[in-house]
């Protein structure tokens, strides 16, 4: 049994890794093949992805899952269940058009990039969605090879499309955007297929109660990713407005360089938690010791990393961009730094998920998401593109500390008196 789970989270967290990966891989081919200015547009268009996401289907996966482990033996229900979040994605994702379509005028200089791009975000969120469903409903039904499948799939596709189309076609930004677009479509219609014939799927009694269920649960986790999206994809809205989609294109290349960080530090968390969790069980104060003497000794092995990345920055920045974004190298270093508080975060943040305490996590979140706007306001005027870098690097320690005073509020643990050993008392 145990084994099994393992093997299971394993892939999962393969799936994860490898999905993640995908534009990383990429990044010296696009590099080479797109214009500082068509980077830029990318970036903007990924960006418009993210926000889009978060109102298309109004974040009711979350819900899905629930359910099934409530009613689980009811397939009929489960099924109309998922109906019902598709009846929520399709209005939702209406209502989205509509708006752009309306003021498609108004929106367009404010995003700076085509319109037919903004049209295809939209639809690449709502298939996204519909893929995200289906590999949900794999997940929670405990069948780790399909959904490995599928996401390696999709990576590998996407791999190779895009190379067809840029590379081999030169077909540039549009080669990428239109690949995004086809396999997001291919893969969508799939996933609806598949549930269909899995029995996972129907429309026959669908109820404004179930509807209405879905939105109160998903709706709060809205602010939550709109703050996520503040802290970590607003920086290159705001640079594509004030310097230009080149000055977006040479920020992007270092984020995505960084984010190679943050996939490993998930990666990692994926596997310490469940650990942590179970340690955390026995209530043992000499276990605890150990918990905080293994996480200072994690936190000083990434500052470690932050202080190497300042002198490794330029030869990364050369050998995998190219020398045409070797301004990402004075970037480089500080996001890297801010995916390092990314990666403290993650180990404290545990202790809230443990005590179901996550609300807070909302809280911290958009405010956090503010501080970063309001940096990259001010530090943008006075240090240019760095000043992008240093707002992320801040915001995210700013995050860091707030979650971990939030969570040694609401789970204790023995931060500052490690070093004795006594029989420890929670609060």
């Amino acid at each position: 049994m145990k084994s099994n789970l393992f093997k299971g989270s394993l892939i999962y967290v393969s799936g994860s890794i490898l999905t993640s990966l995908v534009p990383f891989i990429l990044l010296p081919i696009l590099t080479r093949y797109l214009s500082q200015e068509d980077y830029g547009q990318l970036a903007i268009f990924q960006t418009l992805i993210s926000f889009v996401s978060a109102f298309a289907g109004l974040s009711v996966i979350g819900s899905v899952s629930r359910k099934y482990f409530e009613i689980k033996d009811e397939e009929e229900k489960l099924a109309n269940y998922n109906g019902g979040a598709i009846v929520i994605l399709l209005i939702s994702s209406l209502i989205i058009t509509l708006i752009f379509f309306l003021f498609q005028n108004e929106i367009r200089p404010l995003i700076g990039i085509d319109v037919d791009y903004i049209y295809m975000s939209i639809l690449i969120s709502s298939c996204s969605f519909l893929i995200q469903l289906r590999l949900t409903q794999w997940q929670i039904r405990e069948n780790p090879f399909s959904y490995f499948l599928f996401v390696a799939l999709q990576g590998l596709a996407n791999l190779i499309i895009t190379i067809i189309a840029v590379v081999i076609m030169e077909e540039g930004l549009d080669g990428r955007v239109y690949t995004q677009a086809i396999i997001s479509i291919i893969l969508s219609i799939w996933s609806l297929h598949s549930l269909k014939v899995n029995g996972l799927l129907a429309f026959s009694k669908i109820s404004i109660e179930t509807l209405s269920e879905k939105i109160s649960f998903g709706v709060p986790f809205i602010p939550t990713v709109v703050g996520g999206l503040l802290l970590t994809m607003i920086d290159r809205y705001v640079i594509s407005q004030k310097f230009g989609l080149s000055e977006a294109g040479i920020y992007m290349v270092a984020a995505q360089l960084s984010s190679v960080f943050a996939i490993v530090f998930h990666a990692i968390n994926k596997a310490y938690s469940p650990w942590l969790f179970k340690t955390l069980t026995l209530d043992n104060y000499s276990d605890k010791v150990k918990i905080v003497r293994l996480t200072y000794c994690y936190f000083a092995l990434l500052l470690v990393v932050a202080v190497l990345m300042f002198h490794l920055s330029p030869l990364i920045v050369n050998l995998i961009v190219g020398q045409n974004y070797s301004e990402s190298a004075f970037l480089l270093p500080w996001l890297v730094i801010g995916q390092i508080f990314v990666g403290m975060y993650l180990m404290v943040t545990n202790y809230i998920f443990y005590v179901k305490s996550t609300s807070i996590l909302s809280i911290v979140t958009l405010t956090s998401g503010g501080v970063n706007v309001f940096l990259l306001i001010v530090l943008l005027e006075r240090f240019s593109l760095s000043g992008a870098a240093y707002a992320f690097c801040i915001s995210m320690f700013f995050r860091f500390i707030l979650v971990w005073l939030a969570a040694h509020s609401s789970y204790p643990m023995p931060w500052l008196k490690f070093y004795k050993r006594r029989e420890y008392e929670t609060n």
